[in-house]
């Protein structure tokens, strides 16, 4: 590695088993059931001490406390408990929607989290509670999984010396040096006191240099962090701000957010934004609204000539068996062909010439 970033060619893990981590009851804001809270909190204590901690209720902590998503509280938190870690939050309610807001700081070296925001179907508790443990696990056992490679990375930023986070780890401050990676495709986000938080997509490829500019902009307010798969057009409160992943600026309070793609169902949710924070919402899978269908990133993406049809929607309802692709892009054409199964969703992954299978 070049220019001090020699520690980004190794697998970092920090090992914080047994951990002690307060987890007071949640604040809430709306109509939220009693027994509603009483039974998240029940199965997120029990999810975070089967991730391996040691889990405090926080009895001296109140919900009003707690929901307050102020890393000051946090640390407060920590401190009258005698722990290292707390996790504030609240359960909020928007016509009959429910959605659950953590925080989480670490007292020792001053550090918190984004709030992150996960929707709460009070059917699926445990589905929430484990998406929300597993960014608490991150959080106090951070892993680099930057890998040293062929493929060399230079980030710049206007004003210069942001933070620069890659696949949501922070790894430096922009213009700081060039990074020497695996190719494949990077999470890029950049983060300064004042300015809104930018985040963009690159792939890296062996052998080239590549050197995203992000321009910074004042903020106003706070930030809502949205990443979906497959990519998706974002609503805030109807208005339309560009598609995932995509970090946009909002005023403090509720916001709806509504995500869109053609051969999904859109995805709808209510979101807290905080002043100068970013309210990150969990990686949203949207759902297919076929049982058997292909689909495909419609960004950069080459003319996609399937089975003799131009496509133009980024999906295709197709039949078991095998299909044919034609494809076009800069003056350089491929064909192949792919076996669709009896049913399921796939990403057609042009690169590999082969399907992946939707998540779930």
């Amino acid at each position: 590695m070049r220019k001090g970033f020699c520690l980004l060619g190794l697998i970092i893990l920090l090992s914080f088993a047994h951990a002690q981590i307060v987890v007071p009851v949640f604040g809430v804001r709306g109509n939220v059931p009693e027994a509603l809270v009483e039974a998240f909190m029940v199965q997120l204590r029990q999810d975070v001490e089967a991730a391996g901690f040691i889990v405090n209720k926080g009895e001296l902590i109140t919900p009003g406390i707690a929901g307050s998503l102020d890393p000051q509280f946090a640390y407060l938190a920590a401190e009258v408990e005698g722990v290292r870690y707390a996790v504030l939050g609240e359960i909020q309610e928007s016509q009959s929607v429910y959605t659950v807001n953590i925080l989480l700081g670490d007292k020792q070296d001053q550090l918190s989290s984004d709030i992150i925001s996960e929707p709460l179907n009070p059917a699926q508790i445990a589905l929430t509670s484990s998406k929300l443990t597993q960014s608490i696990r991150d959080f106090l056992q951070p892993t680099m999984l930057l890998v040293e490679g062929s493929a060399d990375l230079f980030v710049t930023s206007q004003p210069s010396g942001a933070s620069l986070f890659i696949n949501g780890k922070l790894v430096g401050l922009t213009g700081q040096g060039v990074l020497e990676l695996e190719p494949g495709s990077y999470l890029l986000e950049v983060r300064l006191e004042g300015y809104e938080p930018q985040e963009s997509m690159v792939e890296l490829i062996n052998g080239k240099t590549e050197l995203p500019n992000f321009k910074l902009r004042p903020a106003v307010g706070g930030s809502l962090g949205i990443l979906s798969v497959p990519t998706a057009e974002v609503f805030i409160d109807d208005r339309s701000e560009g598609f995932t992943p995509r970090t946009v600026s909002a005023l403090p309070g509720a916001h709806q957010i509504r995500l869109q793609r053609a051969g999904f169902e859109p995805y709808i949710s209510e979101h807290l934004v905080k002043d100068n924070r970013v309210t990150r919402l969990g990686r949203i899978i949207l759902r297919p609204q076929f049982a058997r269908m292909v689909y495909w990133e419609t960004k950069d993406a080459p003319l996609l000539i399937l089975d003799n049809v131009v496509q133009t929607g980024g999906y295709a309802e197709l039949s078991p068996g095998e299909h044919t692709v034609n494809a076009s892009k800069d003056g350089q054409e491929t064909s192949f062909t792919f076996t669709m199964p009896e049913v399921g969703v796939f990403r057609l992954d042009f690169e590999t010439r082969s399907l992946e299978p939707h998540p779930e």
